[in-house]
Formats: structure tokens, sequence, C-alpha cells
């Protein structure tokens, strides 16, 4: 399948990275002019606050997150990355507007997503690049609302009211950075009761359910100017909700869209589009806040940023699918 090539782009992206066996055993300064840092100066702790409206498969959002460099050295680091989200659901400004985040039914009340990744970085003193890799584990708990269409809302009732699933992935990303470009490839990959192969989908609302989707992508971004970035990329997603089992089809490829602006060091805004199947075109925006102590603002660069930065990619994204009434409901349950 198509979306198996993305992963072997994923797997190649990391094996083909040159490795820093010789240019870490080096100082910065040993080697020239080319890069003129030193993680050892530039690459602190930092903490800060972050949120973005709702998106295919992401809820409004706003919470909280670390970036812990663990071991140092002149051209590399090791480092562990946190965050907790506070969901706050989807827009519900009135019955005349509302929208869902995952199709179909609202997400509605609040709950706490999770979102860890152990991650290394270095910088190749020859190619003038850095390079980053990091795997880690996301969970979001669900809580659903009702379904946008009045009619269907009264018509399902009877088969469960709104409910409560709880979802995990595991990710993997691997990234390449210049003094204005940068190449990411990633993969989301569900895991536990709904995850991949389970061939089950949670149960939220009447003949409704939630799957969480597996998403593998590959984005490009080039600063145009000082402190104005953009992006563009391509992603295949897939879950367990698929015909004919269940009405509308999910997997497919999707086109993103991004515009950053720097407001600080470390700090950015950010305005996205993107475009799939089955969300559609969604439109979403962002912050990320964070704040550094230490020395070494005066050495800032593409390269520090790329240093101290959190890894992206962290969202558990949930499709939510209609039932198929023609099929038999043990089918769609997965027993």
């Amino acid at each position: 399948m198509l979306h198996r090539l993305i992963i072997r782009l994923l797997a190649a992206a990391i094996a083909i990275s040159p490795l820093p066996l010789k240019a870490q055993e080096d100082r910065p300064e040993d080697l020239g002019d080319v890069i003129s840092i030193n993680f050892e100066d530039v690459v602190k702790f930092n903490w800060g606050f972050q949120g973005g409206l709702q998106d295919s498969g992401i809820t409004n959002r706003i919470g909280v997150g670390f970036f812990y460099p663990f071991s140092i050295k002149p051209n590399s680091v090791w480092f562990l990355d946190g965050r907790f989200d506070l969901n706050l659901g989807d827009y519900n400004i009135s019955p005349e507007y509302l929208s869902s985040s995952i199709n179909d039914v609202q997400v509605q009340g609040v709950s706490i997503s999770t979102s860890t990744r152990l991650g290394y970085r270095w910088i190749d003193l020859h190619l003038n690049r850095g390079f980053s890799v990091s795997a880690g584990y996301d969970s979001r708990p669900l809580v659903a609302g009702f379904p946008m269409n009045e009619f269907i809302k009264v018509a399902t009732a009877f088969r469960g009211g709104p409910q409560t699933q709880f979802f995990q992935q595991l990710a993997l990303s691997a990234a390449t950075s210049g003094e204005k470009s940068k190449v990411s490839a990633y993969g989301l990959f569900p895991i536990g009761e709904y995850g991949i192969g389970s061939n089950k989908v949670a149960p939220i609302y009447g003949f409704y359910a939630a799957s969480p989707l597996m998403t593998t992508g590959v984005d490009v971004e080039y600063m145009v100017i000082p402190s104005i970035k953009v992006l563009a990329g391509f992603y295949y997603q897939s879950n367990e909700s698929e015909p004919p089992l269940y009405v509308d089809p999910v997997s497919g490829f999707g086109f993103k869209a991004q515009l950053t602006g720097d407001i600080s060091d470390y700090s950015s805004i950010y305005a996205r589009m993107t475009r799939d199947l089955n969300f559609k075109t969604r439109y979403s925006a962002g912050f990320i806040v964070r704040f550094q102590r230490g020395d070494g603002q005066d050495k800032k660069n593409a390269f520090t940023d790329f240093a101290n930065s959190s890894p992206d990619y962290r969202d558990v994204r949930v499709n939510c699918s209609e039932a198929n009434p023609s099929r038999a409901e043990d089918e769609q349950c997965g027993d």
C-alpha cells in the first residue's frame, strides 16, 4: 500500500542521515568557521505554553510543555520533551454554528492529553546541517458530545448517549535543518485497544464510532524572510473505520500548508490549512511560547533554534464515522 512507502521513506531518512562519529569528537572551533556554535554553550532547558484551534482530528487545546537536554556535547544532545494539553472541546457557539473536529459528532468536555519524546540531535559540521531523530508516546481521552444533526441525535439515542474513550499512539520522526530550510518525516501509529490491526472502533454516540488515525507524512519548511517561514507537506492517513463496515472512506492522501511567524526566541504563531478526502478543507491556528534561562542568546541562529526546539507531531488525531446499517453490529465492533 502507498502508506507503506512513506513509512519506508521515514526509515530511510533515519538510516542515511550521517551519524556523528568522528565529528562528534572534535570541537566546532577545530573544524573552521562552517558552524561557530557549541551545543554546550547554547542548548538549555526551556519550558512554556502551547495551544491550538481545532484542526482535522484535533480539538481546541492549550497546555504546558518542557524541553530537557540531559546529555550535551559540543555537537550533539540527547533530550527529553514533554507536553500536557488541556482539551477544551469543539466550537459550540450556538445551535446554528456547530462544528466538529472529528466529523459528525462534537468533542465536548475537558480532558488532558500527554505527549513524551526522547530524542537525539547533532550537527554535521561538514554538511552544515543539523539532524534529529525522536520517538515517543502520546495519549488522549476523547469526551464525546452529541451529533450535530438533531434528527440523528434523537433517533439514535437508544443505542447509547455520549461516551468517553481513550486513545494512544507511538510516534517516530526524523528531521534535517539548514540555515533556511528544514525537512521532516514522521509517523503516528495508534496502539492499544483501538490501535492498528485491532479491527475495533470506539462507540461514542448511537451509530457513531471513533478511531485514531495512523498518519505518516513529509513536510518541507523554508524561511522566506527573517522570522517568516512557509511549510508544505503531504500525509497519508488511515484507521479501522473503513467501508463497507462504515459509511465514509478515511484512507487517503492529504495536503498541508502552513505559515509561521517567530515572535521572539523559541516562540512563534502559525496559521495552517489541511485538505484530505475525509476532513475536506480545514483551517487552524496556534502558538508556542518558550522561556529559556542561561547565556548564549548572542549566538542564536537557525541551528540553535533547531537544537532547542520541541519535536513536532504530538497530537492523537481521531476520526468519527457512521456505521453502515446494512452490516451486522458484531462486524462493526470487531467481534
